[in-house]
């Protein structure tokens, strides 16, 4: 069985902005894309194997 958190429920607002900013940075470094508008996807999907 699987359940799934979206991370704009669990996050604080101050939060989200750090995650995003880390992402993006990451992105820039990485690819060398550095875009204005973007969506990320925040769904997490949890597997409990027991």
């Amino acid at each position: 069985m699987s359940k799934t958190y979206d991370l704009y429920e669990v996050l604080k607002p101050d939060e989200l902005h750090q995650v995003t900013e880390i992402f993006l940075t990451a992105l820039a470094r990485s690819k060398g894309i550095e875009p204005e508008i973007f969506e990320i996807q925040t769904t997490i999907v949890v597997t409990d194997d027991h």
